[in-house]
């Protein structure tokens, strides 16, 4: 049985880990950190809690919390960039698609799943009823093959992307587009 030792602060367990494992370490580095220093593991997990990058992984550089106000702060788009998309005269609607209209205006969550070969028109079909209605569409493809982290990475890296593009808008136009 381990006793409690106050003399592990954050800090102490922190320098060690990082000193023993660099900045990315393992559950199981963490394992035998507790052993060797005489630890309870549950001391030291809830002192590197939010340093949990993944199952069993850590990173000392990265603080999640942090990390997720980032992307919900960058999710605050500029004022010149619409969700909204551009209407196409020449769409011709067809199979659903004012049952689509009714799903969209209603402002209700209805999930809808749309089926049909490649080329059909699935996706233009949708964001042409946004278009009609004035509403925000956002188009995210997802495959057999996708999962949680492909989703939050790619939408990290949007806006990663776009606050680079106004970084450079602004230094091109040396300030000139701070109001927006």
């Amino acid at each position: 049985m381990f006793a409690a030792n106050p003399k592990m602060t954050e800090d102490k367990i922190i320098n060690d880990l990082r000193g023993l494992f660099g900045k990315e370490f393992t559950y199981a580095d963490v394992k035998g950190y507790c052993r060797s220093h005489n630890i309870s593991e549950s001391t030291v997990m809830n002192r590197i809690r939010k340093f949990r990058v993944g199952k069993g992984r850590y990173n000392l550089e990265v603080k999640v919390k942090e990390v997720v106000k980032s992307i919900e702060k960058a999710y605050e788009a500029p004022a010149f960039l619409t969700l909204i998309p551009e209407r196409d005269e020449n769409f011709v609607p067809f199979g659903n698609f004012n049952t689509l209209k009714k799903i969209i205006k209603s402002g209700i969550f209805y999930p809808a799943f749309i089926t049909g070969l490649s080329g059909n028109g699935k996706t233009v079909s949708v964001e042409q009823a946004c278009a009609a209605l004035n509403r925000e569409c956002v188009r995210v493809n997802i495959t057999i093959e996708t999962d949680e982290m492909t989703l939050l990475v790619g939408f990290a890296l949007l806006m990663v992307t776009l606050y680079g593009i106004m970084d450079q808008l602004s230094k091109h136009w040396k300030g000139e587009l701070s109001s927006f």
